[in-house]
């Protein structure tokens, strides 16, 4: 079995609180959260219910896979898929962002 040398701990008040001084820095400009690489591992499940009480436009993630997970674990809000996704894999929903043909 395998065990990991390093652990992380995520504290959701810090998170916020960043957020807070991003949108202090830059009134009228909403800072806009990228999860991509399963949160660079730190675990779109852990992070989907924080992000989801977020006053954000979107959510950036990488691949459609990563946005399907912050759905499965409770993301309901507009999500921004950054990565390349194949146009028959393109999903017909409402809170997916689409931009298609830059």
């Amino acid at each position: 079995m395998y065990h990991h040398l390093n652990t992380l701990t995520i504290f959701p008040e810090k998170l916020n609180r960043n957020l807070d001084i991003l949108t202090s820095l830059y009134p009228g400009i909403q800072p806009v959260p990228v999860v991509k690489s399963n949160a660079y591992g730190h675990w779109i499940k852990i992070l989907a219910p924080i992000l989801s009480g977020y006053n954000v436009p979107f959510i950036c993630v990488d691949s459609l896979y990563e946005a399907y997970e912050l759905e499965k674990y409770g993301y309901k809000k507009d999500i921004l898929i950054m990565g390349y996704v194949d146009p028959r894999d393109i999903p017909r929903r409402k809170n997916f962002v689409y931009e298609i043909g830059r």
